[in-house]
């Protein structure tokens, strides 16, 4: 059985891990997570959630709110090489200097982020992948309508290419030297 928690007002997160587990739901008219680790596993409902510089969302949940993401978001729940999937309904908006965290365990079973809404910003994308795992035109973002991906090179040495579909973001591994920055520019 799920149950709701509700808080009125702005929550603020600043704990070094806080794990939010698959039986509870949690409303607040805002969240800031300031520092640490939230892994998500339930639904996180508000008017808007700000992941800070020194944050990390990782998890298999879904946030029902406008997301600003400054800190790193890393799809499943525990390593980072756990496959998971982060589900929000609303805008998801990258600041500069943030990070998504992505892993591939397989060709076709990876990390996903899917938005419903526009997906805009800018963040580093920092992929790893197991030794037998060589995606090709992998989606790593699902993205909503408006959602805007403009690629720049990274000093990187790893081998990640992303490419644009619709408003999905593609991966394949093994056809660039170097690394990919995802630039993501607010529709006009």
């Amino acid at each position: 059985m799920k149950t709701m928690n509700t808080v009125t007002s702005p929550l603020r997160l600043l704990a070094a891990a806080v794990a939010l587990g698959f039986t509870t739901n949690l409303c607040a008219s805002s969240i800031e997570i300031e520092s640490g680790s939230l892994e998500l596993g339930c639904a996180l409902e508000a008017d808007r959630v700000i992941i800070g510089a020194g944050a990390t969302l990782a998890g298999d949940g879904t946030l029902v709110a406008t997301t600003d993401v400054a800190g790193t978001i890393s799809p499943g729940i525990g390593p980072v090489e756990t496959i998971g999937t982060l589900t929000f309904t609303g805008a998801l908006t990258f600041s500069s200097g943030s990070r998504y965290l992505y892993h591939t365990a397989a060709s076709f079973y990876s990390d996903l982020l899917i938005v419903s809404g526009a997906v805009t910003g800018s963040t580093l994308f920092i992929g790893s992948r197991a030794a037998e795992a060589n995606p090709n035109r992998q989606r790593v973002i699902d993205g909503g309508t408006d959602s805007d991906y403009a690629l720049v090179v990274a000093e990187n040495p790893t081998y990640w290419s992303l490419r644009v579909e619709g408003d999905d973001l593609l991966l394949s591994y093994g056809l660039s030297p170097r690394g990919t920055m995802i630039k993501f520019l607010a529709p006009e």
